[in-house]
This record gives C-alpha cells, sequence and structure tokens, in this order.
C-alpha cells in the first residue's frame, strides 16, 4: 500500500467539478513547463584559477562569536576582488571553506533547501549570523560591553577587550566622544584621579592613560624598593607601619531572621577561611571617680558628659562651614599599643577602597579618623577645612583641618561610605566613631563580640569579631622586617619585593582560570596518562600542536577539572606559557628556573618574577632559594653534572636486604623439575617435559639443563640475588673448573655467570620434590598405584598437597571419525595429486604429518566422501550438544577442525534443507501486499487533508508511472479541492522523484518528507491506513465482495463518521453538514430510490461499517508496507502452513509457546490467484478452507522422506 501525500488545503470547489479534459491538458502543460526548466543552463562560472586565487579562509568552527564574524568579513573582502562573481557562486564559493562541524551544518541548511534553488549569498550569510550570531547572544555581548571595567587588567588589555566588546553595540560608541567617554568611564579609580578631565579624542585618552600607567607603576616600585632598601629605626614609634599590612581576622557575615536577604552590587567580603589574627583590642573602661575630665582637667565627670565640651553635629563638617572657631573632639586611643588586651574591644582588618585596613569600633571616640600616613600610603585625597579641629587624645590635644571623603568601607557584601577626618601620628589605620555609628543604627554586643550595622539601603549586617592578641602581631613585625633585610640583600630579587609580602594584599583578583567544582559536571574529564618524551620529540609536538592550533583544528579543553591542585596547575602553565622547557619548569606551587651563566640566570628571574607581579602571584620568601648550584626538585638532584637521582628518596631500596634462594633441580628420562624456596619455604614449582631431541642428551646435560631451565624460570627472582643450587648430580659441582666443554655447555655457561649462585650436591633421596616433578608423565589415563604412597607421605612432610588416588582423563577426536577420515584420504585420488604438490613444494598451505595424514594448516582435510560429510555435518547439527544451530555457528565450529572445498555452502545447504528446523525456525520476509483484483488494482493511494481529517482512497496499480499520478492528482484533488500549501510524504520513490518535485514547484505546494525509518512523521495517514486495512477485512468477510468495490463505500463511511479531535465528521468539516444516509433520512421533500434492492444493501454496508470503524480505530498495532516481498510458487510444489491462524486445531502434540509455527509439508494443487494456493490437506483438517494466503505458507525446500504425523 502506497503511503500518501497528505493535503492542507480545504475543499475549495462548491460548483461543478471541471471536466476530466480540461484537467488533462492542464496537467500536460505543467508537465512540458516543467521540462523546459529542466533543459535550461546555468549561467557561465567563473574558473577555478579565479576562485584558487582568492585564497579564502577555511573555517571549522568557534566559541567565540567574533572569530566567525572576523570570518565573514574577510570572505567579504575576497569576493569584492572578483566584481563578476554572482551571489549564487559566492554562496557555493563560501560553503567550500566549511570545514568540520560547521561544514556538516551547511550541508544540513543545502539540504532542507527545495530541489534547484541556489542559495544566494545574502541568504547564507544571514543563516550563518543566525547560528554563530543570534539575537540573544549580541545583547549579552551589548550587556558585557556596557558592565566592563578595568579591574585587574592593563591599560591595553582593557582597551583590546573594550575594542573586541564594542563591536557588538556600535550605537554606544558611534562618534569620537561617545567612545573616549565610554572608555574613560571604566578604568580602575585611581588612574581616573590622575587623568582628570574629559577627552574627545580616543586615541589621545589611550595615549596618556598608557603613559600615566607606566608613571604610576614606577614611582610605586621605587617607593617600595626605597622603603625595604633603608635601614629600620630603633624607636618603636618610628618604626615602619608594616602592621598595618596584617591579614583580616575571620569574620562571620549573617542576615538577621527579620529582614530579607538583598544582593548587593560589589563582590562579598573574602573572609570565610583562617588567617593570622591581628592585635586584639581592651575594653573601654569607665573612667575612675578620682581620675580628671580630659576636656576641663575637672574631677567628677568625664569628658563625655563635659559641659564645656561642644555639641558634635550629626555629619563631619564641610569646607562651607563659616564658624571659624575651632571645634572640639575625643579620642579615646591613638597608638595600637595603647589598645589594650581584652574582650570588650572590637577591631579588626576591612577592606576601605580595596585596600586592608585595620578599623576600630571606638563608641568613645567623637567623630571617624584616619592615619595621615594611611591615607598618604594608598594616594587618598586630603580635602582642606576652613574650619580647625581640636581633638583631645590620652591627655595630648591633636589639631586637624584635613578630612577624606567618601571612603568605602566594604561590610559582607554591603558597601559603607566614610568621611574621616585625619589625624597625624595616629598609630591605627581608621577608627569608627560616636558620630558614624549612631548614623547606622550601631549596636554592639561585647559579650558575644558582635556589631550589627544598618546600610543605607536598610539592610542589616551582623559582624562577628573573633578575638586576637598583640603577640602574633608583634612576632609578624619581626618577621617582616627580618624578611625585608634578607630580600634586600639577594640580587634580583631585591628589585621585586611586592612579589615577597609577609601577608596578602588583599582579595585576589578575578582571573582567566577560576576554581570551581561542578557538582553535576556536564563533561567527564580526559583520563590518560601522559607518555614521557625526550626534548627535541617535545618541541616537535609543541610546533605541531601550535600549528593545529592555529588552524583551528584543535582547541584548548574545557573539561571539568576536579580538585584545587589541577586549577592551580592551569593557571601556572597559562602564566609560564611561553617559557616552560625553555628555563622554567613549574609544578603545582614549584617553580624552578635554570640557566647557563650567571648573565643569563639574572635575565630569566627577572622574567619569571615580572610574570608572577603581572598577574599578582606571591610567593613566600622563607621557602624560596635563589642562586643555587645544586638544587633538589621532584626525587631528583640537578646540578651542572646533569639529572641525578636524590640519595634520600632510593635510600631505602639501596639499603633493602635481600634474603638467597634455594633451588633444587632434577631430570629424568622424561622431563624437568624444580623448586624454588626462600628459608624453607616453596615460593614455586616448575616442571617440564623432553623435547625430542633433549631426550638424546647424556646425564650430565640433563641434569645441567634442569639448572638452566630453572635459571630462566625464575629470572625475575634470582638476577641480581644470591641463589643456591642443589643437586643430586655431584659432578655439576666442578662445573666450572671443568677444563673442556662441549658447545651446549659453553653455551649455557654464558648463560649462568650472569647469576650469583653456588652448586651444592643434594643426594637423590633427600631430592624428592624436584624428582617427582621431573617424572610427571602425561598420558590419556593415570591411576596412582599404591607403590607411590611412600613418596606421598615423603612430600606430605614438607608440607605440599598430595592426592593419594586420581584419575585424569582428555578429551580428544572420535577415533572412528578420525580413522575414516585417514583411509579415505588414501583412496580419495584427489589427496594424493595434493601429496604431489606439497612434495613439489606448490602447496604452501598443506602439509603432511609424520603419519602422512594431509593437513590444511592446522584443519583435517575432509576427502570427497559425501557419506562421510553427511555423517560429519548429522553429529555437529542433530546431536544433543548442537541442537540445530544455524548456519553460520555450525561453519564456525566445524572449521576449527575440519576442512573441505565449499565447505561453508554445503552447511548452508544442509541446514536449509533440515526437516526440523524448517518447521521450528521462522523465516523474516516482508508480507505480502493486495490481493489483484480483476480490474487489475493492486495498491490504494491514501490522501488525508491535515485541516478537516477527510481521506480519499484511490485504486492504483504498481505500475502506474508519474505521469498517471500526476493526472490522478489534478483530477481527483486539485480539481475538487484546490492546490494545497504544503503534502507531507514519505520517501516513496514517486514523492521523491524529480518530477513530482517539480510539478509541485510549478504549483506553488511545498513537499516535506519523512525522515528515514520513522514512520511516525506521517502518523496521521498511517492511522487511516490501519483503518481503511480493517475495513476491507470487514466488507471481504461479510459481503463477499471484492475490495475495489468496497473502497467507494469505505471512504463515505470514514469522511461521515465522527473525529473525536474535531468533535465533528470530516465531511460536516468540509462541508458545513452532516452527510444524509438512508438510515437516517428525515428532511421533507420527496424520497426517490432506484430499487429497494439497492437501497437496503447499501444500508446494511454502511451501518455495519459504521459500527466497526471506532472499533478499528482503537487498535494500536501498526500495519506497515515495508516488510512486505514477492513471493510466488507453481503446481505441486511442497509448502509449510502457518500455525498461527488455525485457532483451536491440535498443534503437533506440544501446546503452547513451543509448539511449531508451521505444519506440512503440503503440495499444491492450484493457483487461485497472483497472491492465493488451494493446498491438498490431510484428512483430519477436512474442516479447514483450502484456499491461503501467501503470507500464511513458507517454501519447502526438500520433501522429507517421512512426513511427521501432526493429528
Amino acid at each position: 500500500m502506497v503511503t500518501p501525500p497528505e493535503t492542507s488545503a480545504q475543499g475549495a470547489a462548491h460548483g461543478a467539478p471541471s471536466p476530466s479534459e480540461l484537467a488533462t491538458q492542464v496537467a500536460q502543460q505543467l508537465i512540458n513547463l516543467i521540462a523546459q526548466e529542466q533543459r535550461r543552463r546555468d549561467p557561465q562560472e567563473i574558473s577555478y584559477t579565479d576562485f584558487a586565487a582568492l585564497q579564502l579562509p577555511i573555517f571549522t568552527t568557534t566559541t567565540d562569536p567574533l572569530d566567525a564574524d572576523d570570518w565573514l568579513r574577510i570572505i567579504e573582502y575576497k569576493f569584492s576582488l572578483l566584481p563578476r562573481l554572482s551571489e549564487q557562486q559566492k554562496a557555493r564559493f563560501a560553503t567550500q571553506c566549511l570545514h568540520g562541524p560547521s561544514g556538516a551544518r551547511c550541508a544540513s541548511f543545502l539540504a532542507m533547501q527545495p530541489i534547484g534553488h541556489q542559495v544566494t549569498w545574502d541568504e547564507f550569510r544571514a543563516a550563518f549570523w543566525a547560528h554563530y550570531l543570534p539575537p540573544s547572544l549580541i545583547e549579552l555581548k551589548q550587556r558585557e560591553f556596557r558592565a566592563l571595567q578595568q579591574g585587574n587588567m592593563s591599560v591595553l588589555e582593557y582597551m583590546q577587550a573594550f575594542i573586541r566588546l564594542s563591536q557588538y553595540s556600535p550605537k554606544d560608541v558611534n562618534t569620537d566622544p561617545r567612545r573616549a567617554a565610554r572608555l574613560l568611564g571604566g578604568f580602575d579609580p585611581t588612574l581616573l584621579t590622575h587623568l582628570g578631565r574629559c577627552y574627545d579624542s580616543f586615541i589621545e585618552l589611550v595615549d596618556v592613560a598608557i603613559d600615566m600607567e607606566q608613571r604610576l607603576r614606577q614611582a610605586h616600585e621605587d617607593q617600595q624598593r626605597k622603603r625595604l632598601a633603608s635601614t629600620p629605626p630603633s624607636s618603636p614609634s618610628q618604626r615602619p607601619r608594616v602592621e598595618h599590612q596584617s591579614p583580616p581576622p575571620v569574620y562571620y557575615l549573617e542576615e538577621p531572621p527579620q529582614q530579607e536577604q538583598r544582593s548587593g552590587t560589589q563582590q562579598p567580603m573574602s573572609s570565610c577561611s583562617a588567617s593570622p589574627r591581628p592585635p586584639a583590642s581592651v575594653p573601654l573602661s569607665k573612667p575612675s571617680a578620682g581620675s580628671p575630665c580630659l576636656t576641663c582637667r575637672k574631677a567628677g565627670h568625664s569628658s563625655r558628659t563635659c559641659r564645656t565640651l561642644q555639641k558634635t553635629p550629626g555629619s563631619v563638617p564641610t569646607n562651607e562651614e563659616k564658624n571659624s572657631a575651632p571645634k572640639l573632639g575625643q579620642l579615646q586611643y591613638s597608638q595600637i599599643e595603647q589598645v589594650p588586651e581584652s574582650e570588650t574591644v572590637l577591631a579588626g582588618t576591612f577592606l576601605v577602597n580595596e585596600h586592608p585596613t585595620i578599623v576600630l569600633f571606638d563608641s568613645g571616640a567623637s567623630f571617624t579618623f584616619v592615619s595621615k600616613e594611611y591615607a598618604l600610603k594608598h594616594g587618598y585625597e586630603l580635602t582642606e577645612l576652613k574650619q580647625k579641629y581640636r581633638i583631645t587624645a590620652a591627655g595630648s590635644s591633636i589639631s586637624t583641618n584635613h578630612i577624606v571623603r567618601d571612603l568605602r568601607l566594604q561590610v559582607g557584601r554591603e558597601s559603607l561610605f566614610i568621611s574621616p577626618l585625619v589625624l597625624p601620628r595616629l598609630g591605627i589605620d581608621v577608627i569608627l566613631g560616636m558620630e558614624w555609628l549612631k548614623q547606622h543604627n550601631a549596636m554592639i554586643d561585647v559579650g558575644s563580640r558582635t556589631v550589627q550595622l544598618r546600610s543605607s539601603s536598610g539592610t542589616d549586617v551582623v559582624i562577628h569579631i573573633p578575638l586576637h592578641k598583640h603577640v602574633s602581631h608583634t612576632v609578624n613585625v619581626a618577621e617582616a622586617q627580618t624578611e625585608a633585610q634578607a630580600i634586600a640583600k639577594i640580587p634580583v630579587a631585591c628589585d621585586y619585593p611586592g612579589v615577597f609580602p609577609e601577608e596578602f594584599p588583599g582579595l585576589p583578583p578575578d582571573r582567566d582560570v577560576e576554581f570551581r567544582i561542578d557538582l553535576v559536571p556536564s563533561t567527564a574529564p580526559v583520563s590518560k596518562r601522559p607518555y614521557r618524551m625526550a626534548p627535541d620529540e617535545l618541541k616537535k609536538l609543541k610546533t605541531q600542536l601550535q600549528e593545529q592550533l592555529n588552524k583551528g583544528f584543535i582547541r584548548p579543553s574545557s573539561s571539568p577539572l576536579t580538585n584545587a591542585p589541577a586549577f592551580f596547575m592551569y593557571l601556572m602553565n597559562s602564566v609560564f606559557m611561553n617559557e616552560l622547557d625553555k628555563f622554567v619548569v613549574v609544578f603545582i606551587d614549584d617553580i624552578l628556573v635554570y640557566s647557563k651563566n650567571e648573565k643569563e640566570h639574572e635575565e630569566h628571574l627577572r622574567i619569571v618574577l615580572s610574570r608572577l607581579r603581572e598577574h599578582k602571584l606571591y610567593a613566600k620568601f622563607s621557602k624560596c632559594a635563589f642562586w643555587l648550584k645544586e638544587v633538589a626538585f621532584l626525587g631528583h638532584i640537578l646540578s651542572a653534572k646533569g639529572v641525578a637521582i636524590d640519595p634520600s628518596k632510593v635510600e631505602d631500596v639501596l639499603n633493602y636486604i635481600t634474603k638467597p634462594f634455594d633451588v633444587y633441580c632434577d631430570a629424568s628420562g622424561s622431563g624437568l623439575g624444580c623448586v624454588l624456596m626462600q628459608e624453607g619455604r616453596v615460593i614455586a614449582y616448575a616442571s617440564s617435559q623432553l623435547r625430542k631431541h633433549e631426550v638424546n642428551y647424556p646425564t650430565h646435560d640433563l641434569e645441567l639443563l634442569a639448572v638452566v631451565y630453572a635459571l630462566k624460570k625464575w629470572r625475575h627472582y634470582l638476577l641480581g640475588n644470591t641463589c643456591h643450587i642443589y643437586t643430586d648430580h655431584k659432578s655439576l659441582k666442578y662445573i666450572f673448573t671443568k677444563p673442556e666443554l662441549n658447545m651446549r655447555q659453553r653455551r649455557w655457561l654464558e648463560l649462568i655467570k650472569d647469576y650469583d649462585l653456588e652448586v651444592h650436591y643434594h643426594p637423590g633421596k633427600a631430592n624428592v620434590v624436584a624428582d617427582a616433578l621431573s617424572r610427571k608423565a602425561h598420558c590419556n589415563f593415570i591411576e596412582a598405584r599404591p607403590t607411590v604412597r611412600v613418596v606421598c607421605c615423603e612430600i606430605g612432610e614438607i608440607e605440599m598437597p598430595t592426592v593419594l588416588e586420581a584419575e585424569l582423563y582428555n578429551l580428544v577426536l572420535e577415533p572412528a571419525i578420525k580413522d575414516q577420515i585417514i583411509a579415505a584420504q588414501k583412496q580419495d585420488k584427489g589427496m594424493s595429486h595434493i601429496r604431489d604438490e606439497i612434495k613439489d613444494k606448490k602447496k604452501a598451505c598443506f602439509k603432511l604429518d609424520e603419519e602422512g595424514i594431509l593437513w590444511f594448516k592446522n584443519r583435517l582435510v575432509v576427502p570427497k566422501d559425501m557419506e562421510l560429510r553427511k555423517k560429519i555435518l548429522d553429529e555437529a547439527h542433530n546431536s544433543m550438544f548442537t541442537m540445530h544451530l544455524g548456519s553460520n555457528k555450525m561453519y564456525q565450529d566445524l572449521k576449527q577442525k575440519f576442512w573441505w572445498t565449499r565447505m561453508k555452502k554445503e552447511i548452508a545447504k544442509y541446514v536449509s534443507e533440515c526437516d526440523v528446523c524448517q518447521r521450528v525456525k521462522g523465516d523474516h520476509l516482508k508480507p505480502a501486499g493486495l490481493p489483484r483484483t480483476q480490474k487489475g488494482y493492486d495498491s490504494i493511494w491514501v490522501i488525508v487533508d491535515r485541516f478537516t481529517k477527510s481521506a480519499q482512497f484511490i485504486p492504483v496499480k504498481t505500475t502506474y508511472r508519474a505521469k498517471q499520478y500526476a493526472e490522478l492528482y489534478i483530477s481527483r484533488i486539485v480539481s475538487l479541492h484546490g492546490v494545497p500549501q504544503t503534502i507531507t510524504s514519505d520517501r516513496g520513490s514517486l514523492f521523491v522523484s524529480r518530477f513530482w518535485e517539480q510539478l509541485q514547484t510549478a504549483l506553488g505546494t511545498n513537499l516535506i518528507h519523512s525522515s528515514a525509518y520513522h514512520p511516525q512523521t506521517s502518523g496521521q495517514v498511517e492511522r487511516v491506513n490501519q483503518i481503511l486495512e480493517d475495513m476491507l477485512r470487514v466488507c471481504a468477510l461479510t459481503y463477499s465482495t471484492k475490495w475495489d468495490e468496497c473502497l467507494p463505500l469505505a471512504e463515505f463511511a470514514y469522511n461521515n463518521s465522527y473525529q473525536k479531535s474535531l468533535e465533528m465528521a470530516p465531511f460536516e468539516a468540509l462541508y458545513g453538514r452532516r452527510c444524509i444516509i438512508p438510515l437516517n433520512w428525515s428532511e421533507p421533500g420527496e424520497r426517490v430510490t432506484f430499487g429497494p434492492d439497492l437501497v437496503t444493501q447499501a444500508e446494511e454496508q454502511v451501518k455495519f461499517i459504521h459500527d466497526n470503524l471506532k472499533r478499528a480505530q482503537s487498535r494500536q498495532k501498526s500495519y506497515s508496507d515495508k516488510r512486505r516481498r514477492p513471493l510466488v510458487f507453481e503446481k505441486d510444489d511442497h509448502v509449510f502452513l502457518r500455525v498461527s491462524p488455525m485457532k483451536g486445531v491440535h498443534r503437533f502434540r506440544v501446546k503452547g509457546k513451543l509448539a511449531p509455527r508451521y505444519i506440512g509439508p503440503f503440495k499444491i494443487t492450484e493457483q487461485c490467484g497472483p497472491v492465493a494456493y488451494r493446498l491438498e490437506l490431510p484428512p483430519h483438517l477436512a474442516a479447514v478452507h483450502d484456499v491461503f494466503h501467501v503470507s500464511q505458507l513458507k517454501k519447502c525446500l526438500r520433501v522429507p522422506e517421512e512426513v511427521i504425523d501432526t493429528s
């Protein structure tokens, strides 16, 4: 049955249909137009020389969309060199440059185009952009460009990233001033402060920024060098404030449960891991009753409640204040040494403008203060105030009129801003006073050491500050000074002090390699052991990899790594990529720099330290060593002499104590026996039979052969260790001093001299184990006699398991078959001819053994004796050990032992003619098609409207050409319903032909083909096929009519039945009302019929089909016509009959699943049609109809002599 196309056009012809002659003329005109279109020639193309001269680049795939855009721009520029290129030729040339994954996508894109359609350059470019640069990706890149900041990048790196991302957002940089303003807004705040004014020229801004960055870097390096080179003063008050670089303590940030957590724009504070603790603070002790006020110097009150103290404003005063009188303020601690060690004082290290800063929460201070030295060190701008402030601290007064505005204090995810007053000689970096604490609703709990603050956004943040001591801070200061002095004395390293900080200066920068562990990894990491390579091979491999990387054949792996060391190793390899294996070797956190001389080494050190400083990687100075002549690295000692093993690593191996081995050897007339022992315990046994030439050895050589056999057998044990050889042949003790030796003994002595051994005499009665092993025989049957019980008891004394009685069997080829084959070989003339050719060395694959038996390689040659071959085949197929295997399995088993010409063909013929196999095994052929009617129809063309579900069943012949189908299509479909928009069909030869596709193209219909081996694509038609098949079966069995006569009524019943998906009948969906049938004539008017018999027969058939339609639609079994095959029988042929349709018939003595699939064979007496045959059935099947469809029959290849009785 031919799978149909589906139409999507609703019926449009409500008037009178067009005449068939007019439809035929229209179809003929369309066919002529299609033929003319096929004869039209393509325009002239350019030559291959012009195409090769373009030198178009190859594109495979990419992860960066800009690479695809760059390739497209290059292609367009190349095409502009040849102005006579057409748009179609440009597209074809571009597709030739797509290889790999992109080539596969291009092939898929071209396959989706209509037949004969040539893709233009605009279509190709649009498809290419849609795949590699979709709108969502462009929008993502635009957001990335607008959020771009310099961060840790240099000016050049920032500019390159800016230019690369700006291509996605051209509107933001369409003018030079806007481009410069956007670049300026993303600069680092420190660099932005020095740049100052706005710039109208982008190039000018880049030049000024690069120059300013270089000046700032040089000034910072000079300052660091001068600070480290200077001698530290002895006065504690003049010591450099190295303690300011103390790392922060551990902070645990949490949100109060009453407040909803809000995410800020800043990154969270990286303080979740333990770090050295800064100096601890001490509680704010209450002033004693006798202590005077620090403001008015009078007793009885504190400075906080002093009446002479002026009211402090709610915020830090500005320059616009008009009051010139100095305002008073209070400070409780001015030096870190003055802060007592107590659990009630809260002090720790926070990030202020991304700089680690010691911050003290002091409720006794009036304002917020910052150290002048700290402010100048970090380049903060000091703003001068018109009014001075006088601050009293520890009995002294300090005046100031400077302020630092808008410093950003990072507290967890929130950023709080402070504007502290600048105090000189302040030993603490920042002091947060009462004014700032009140502004942020601070709640200080000294018991739990927590501070709760409220940010400007209303979020409450709770800070836990652990207790820390001054002692650890003091130790850190001393070590820092010692390391600073040590670094200053080392050449080259003294120029890079920033690489060896005592503590980390802050959070690590954002890097290309970020550590992560995927909880659900999408890609399994590559697990392959790397092979060691010589330097020349490694250099060649790097060159080849770089070439393939440049061509786009390979790319860096993006597989996830499983742990931090792997990520760090990847980071270090990327940092030192250009120096690896040249003068740098990196293993996780170990960096080895090697050079030929000191001058070269100085240059290499500067490169390595510059790379570390550039990527903000730091080294611990106490773990570094410089200017070494010899270094231990990964278990080796590296020096000018070369690479040597580290003695400390192999000390245990070298001092390993080995125990001597004892080997007992013996030889007999049939074999050799050996025992390997150590400290009286058995390690291994060994024995071997003597070869034919070894049987003739003299006794002296046989005993020496046993020794040589043991040395070869246990070479991995004995070589390099002391061993003692025990033998019952006493003359072997003097083998090393024997004056005359034969050639065999000399050859063996060359082997023995490699071992450290001593030969000892062992009496034969005591050497029972080796003697028993040497006398072990191999035969078909062995019985242990009682005379060997004494030997077994002696073997048991050395804890060796023994068996007193045993029987050993060996399964060999049956002598009867082999003897018959050997006898047949001698009588066969063909075998004698092969023997003659073997003697002339013409048959290399044949050979004769000592007994004169002919072999083909290792297989016994079976002569041309049909009875003998049948006996072999019967044994290999019909026995209980084979169970009627197939021809392939049977051939593979027999070819291991036997060989004859055309062996596989004879086995296949034997299995196919086996009577039992024909009854039990099923066939795997396609089912037959519809029976041929009197009019010659044998197929049905089913066409279903996708919208109204209406179907048309057109009887056709398999011999129809495309022209007949086109005429039926015009007359039955187009003339009644119009031209459909789309047609969905399978990949039949008709529907994929060029004629059919060009016909539909001319009519304006789009063709859609189902994918290979996927009938679900046109599942609607497949379902209609199932229903139609059931309806035709019902008509044939109930009314005994031909299926082509029932086809119109089946079409009428299907179109007039209710469809669940439409909730109406297809006829009603097509014409707007239900069709009237004789069963329910109810409309007024005259009812005219043409004979009562016709009306009665039509009414009964339509009603019966309508009732069975719903039952047919509920079935889910798929009826497919893809597994049908032509099968023709002749008269007097014997066939087997399928048992499955014969329900209720007694089956071959076995019921259920193990019943045979076929019975018979039966003789064909008559052919009733192309697919129906009449069989000669036995008397016990007389009740069964003797005409069967061809699908129920199976050909009998050989009629058996005895037919099994199925009654």
